[in-house]
């Protein structure tokens, strides 16, 4: 736990890092505050015997004294005794690095230098490996010449035929005088395919709305889902932005979906709630690489469930899975991303917009499960209909 403190404080950079570090102080002075008093003193440190090294829990006595200390305090003692610490490894592994000689470097000699000094050595030439050597050098001398003369003979010899074809206007498509008549010449060129056809006409229109923190991904997640594409430059989503993709789902129906992406900052937070209304879908994503963010999700999913239906369909998606270091930080982040999705019922999906990997699955799945409920509404609406038409004709009869 020490260890993990001194890697988060070397990289204090990222927000969602120092919030860990800060996390953990918080959890060793739980730990010594045994009396939920609020203060601890030097006595009370007995009980991270196991968790810190005895030098750095003597420096913190050291610090603490006679008097005690808050929890403020507590933090900026431990971040201090941190700092400090890994100061003197980084002196450490700055000791153990050789130093840079650049004349070493700088003044190498080449092949023909060596083999100059070993001839004016002559109890070197009886030596098999010096005779391999200069029968290299010859050899290479040899291919260079050869080289040079080819060279000499391709630019001394005439080329006839042009290099290339000269570029002809297409035949099939006529001379237009307006941006309409050209359009309309290429439609009557390049037939549209049925499917095409079957896609601009969908059955049915579902809302999806993308929630989730900033910059997680929801924005390249749609770009490479709509235009099969990894844009890595995006501005932050200000609001809400949305697209529209039309896809083709069994038994050969198309549906369209309006994909809602919305802003993950703190600021805009009350917009966002205001599309979750009438939402057909709600797809909920985290960064794997970043623990913050899947820390919020609870939050998100409380927020969602408290403006939409229902029969909502949600989703969990865990983006960027294509930054992980191994096998097992990828297994660890499933299975936590997995239990919680099991806790509220719902599918899990891990997606890399970078690759788009998972990404058509993902996106096909929640398709189909809001095709689905649509069918059962309409099953239902039938059953009601039905029902009703046959009460009121029995009270006819009567």
């Amino acid at each position: 736990m020490w260890q993990r403190m001194i890697r988060m404080e070397s990289a204090t950079n990222s927000s969602s890092e120092e919030s860990i570090f800060h996390e953990q102080t918080r959890k060793l002075f739980r730990l010594c505050d045994a009396q939920n008093i609020g203060l601890i003193g030097k006595s009370d440190l007995d009980v991270l015997v196991d968790l810190i090294p005895p030098d750095d829990l003597q420096k913190i006595s050291r610090f603490i004294g006679e008097q005690k200390v808050n929890e403020p305090a507590f933090c900026r003692i431990l971040k201090a005794i941190v700092s400090q610490a890994l100061q003197q490894e980084m002196a450490k592994i700055e000791a153990q690095i050789p130093a840079f000689d650049k004349n070493q470097y700088l003044q190498e000699s080449s092949l023909e230098d060596e083999m100059r000094a070993i001839e004016q050595n002559r109890s070197y030439l009886d030596d098999p490996l010096t005779k391999i050597l200069k029968k290299e050098l010859e050899e290479i001398q040899r291919y260079e010449n050869s080289q040079i003369q080819n060279e000499h003979a391709i630019n001394n010899t005439m080329i006839k035929k042009p290099l290339y074809r000269p570029i002809q206007p297409e035949p099939t498509i006529p001379k237009v005088s307006s941006l309409a008549e050209e359009l309309n010449a290429i439609d009557k060129k390049v037939p549209q395919r049925e499917e095409e056809e079957e896609l601009t006409q969908p059955d049915r229109i579902f809302k999806v709305v993308f929630v989730g923190d900033s910059a997680v991904g929801k924005t390249c997640f749609l770009h490479r889902f709509c235009h099969n594409r990894f844009k890595p430059l995006f501005n932050a989503t200000i609001g809400v932005d949305f697209t529209v993709k039309t896809m083709k789902i069994a038994p050969n129906r198309a549906i369209a979906m309006q994909l809602w992406d919305t802003a993950g900052q703190e600021r805009f937070r009350s917009i966002t709630k205001q599309y979750f209304r009438k939402a057909d879908g709600v797809v909920l994503m985290f960064d794997v690489t970043s623990e913050q963010s899947f820390l919020n999700v609870r939050n998100w999913i409380d927020s969602v469930r408290a403006g939409v239906d229902e029969a909502t369909v949600m989703c969990l998606v865990g983006n960027k899975v294509d930054l992980f270091g191994s096998d097992i930080a990828r297994s660890g982040v499933y299975r936590a991303a997995e239990k919680l999705a099991l806790e509220f019922k719902i599918p899990f999906y891990e997606t890399s917009a970078y690759t788009g990997y998972g990404i058509e699955n993902c996106m096909r799945q929640m398709a189909e499960s809001l095709q689905r409920r649509e069918d059962n509404h309409l099953e239902e609406a039938l059953k009601l209909d039905m029902n009703s038409n046959y009460k009121k004709r029995s009270w006819c009869c009567i």
